[in-house]
C-alpha cells in the first residue's frame, strides 16, 4: 500500500506514463491496488422491503487533502489519532452528522466470509464539547474495525479471499471510504482493502 505523507505536499504534477502503456490512465491505477468489501455498505433487504428506500442521509466520506486515491488507512487513523489526522483530513472539523439530530448511532460492520458475526457498536454523536467532527468519527470507526479484525483473525472464515488474518488480511491493508445510513440510527463502512 502507498505510504501517504501528510506533513509534505503532495505531488501536483502526476506523469501521464505508466509502465501499463495505454491500458489505463493514472487516474485508473488505484482500481490496481485497492478492492472493495463487497456487500461492505450494502442496504439492508429487510429495511428496503419495509421502508422501500435506502437511508435518508448522505454518506460520509473520509479523505487526506491533496490525495488521488480514496479513503484513509484505518492503520494512519489509530497511530496518529484525532489531533494528528485534524491536519491532514479533508474536512476534518466538519461536524458530519449533527444535522441528523441524533444523539448517538449504531454502527454496523459486514465483512465477507464472517456473515454469522453480527458486529455492531454504539457511536455517541454529541458529547460535552457538542456534535462529532469528521476526524472524531473516522478514528472512532477505525477502533471499532481494528477491534473486529482483532477478534475475527483466528475464527473461522466462509471466503478464504477476505479472510482476516496475520497472513492474509490484517489491519494494515483496511482503508475506511466512507460511512453509509442504512437504517434509522443504523450506519454502516464503506471499506477498500489493499491487494
Amino acid at each position: 500500500m502507498p505510504y501517504i505523507n501528510t506533513i509534505h505536499p503532495q505531488v501536483r504534477d502526476v506523469a501521464a506514463y505508466s509502465s501499463l502503456g495505454c491500458a489505463v490512465t493514472p487516474e485508473d491505477l488505484s482500481r490496481f491496488w485497492k478492492k472493495n468489501l463487497p456487500g461492505g455498505y450494502a442496504h439492508d433487504s429487510k429495511w428496503i422491503a419495509t421502508v422501500g428506500s435506502p437511508g435518508k442521509y448522505r454518506p460520509v466520506y473520509f479523505n487526506i487533502i491533496g490525495s488521488h486515491g480514496r479513503g484513509i488507512p484505518v492503520s494512519e487513523l489509530l497511530s496518529r489519532g484525532y489531533y494528528g489526522m485534524s491536519a491532514s483530513m479533508d474536512g476534518a472539523y466538519d461536524k458530519v452528522l449533527a444535522h441528523t439530530g441524533l444523539q448517538r448511532i449504531t454502527f454496523r460492520l459486514v465483512w465477507p466470509g464472517y456473515e454469522n458475526v453480527n458486529w455492531t457498536r454504539s457511536i455517541q454523536i454529541y458529547n460535552e464539547n457538542g456534535p462529532i467532527t469528521r476526524a472524531g468519527l473516522a478514528v472512532e470507526i477505525a477502533k471499532i474495525i481494528s477491534c473486529f479484525v482483532m477478534n475475527s483473525a483466528y475464527e473461522p472464515c466462509a471466503n478464504q479471499d477476505w479472510q482476516l488474518h496475520p497472513a492474509k488480511i490484517t489491519i494494515k491493508r483496511v482503508v475506511l471510504v466512507a460511512l453509509h445510513h442504512i437504517s434509522e440510527g443504523s450506519w454502516q463502512a464503506e471499506v477498500l482493502v489493499d491487494v
